[in-house]
């Protein structure tokens, strides 16, 4: 039995929902669906220069997972520019962090705390 896959931290919902591309009408857009959490990697790594190592810490997930899921948001975002698809940001396994709450990592397993608590 596989070990239970954490929820990624997500610190916002993004202020648009997609994107498409001019030229092609719309109902003939073929979307490529953009997790939150592939949004939430690209946007640290890409937009906000986030070390891999940095982006994995606030997300509260590893590097090499935070690697995973970056590749997959870049050639998620590629197939739509190539071949002319829609972006759709939607669904995906993650938790909204509040500005009052701080990832803490314990061993294999991760704890949620309060700020207010230290």
């Amino acid at each position: 039995m596989p070990r239970p896959k954490f929820k990624r931290f997500v610190a916002n919902h993004p202020e648009i929902e997609g994107y498409r591309p001019f030229g092609v009408a719309t109902q003939d857009l073929d979307p490529v669906i953009l997790l939150l959490e592939e949004f939430e990697a690209f946007r640290l790594v890409d937009y906000l220069g986030r070390t891999h190592a940095e982006a994995a810490d606030e997300m509260g997930i590893s590097r090499s997972t935070l690697s995973r899921v970056y590749d997959q948001a870049r050639r998620s975002i590629a197939t739509a520019f190539v071949l002319g698809k829609a972006i759709i940001i939607e669904g995906g396994d993650y938790t909204m962090k509040t500005d009052n709450q701080e990832m803490t990592r314990y061993g294999q397993g991760r704890q949620l705390s309060s700020s207010n608590n230290k």
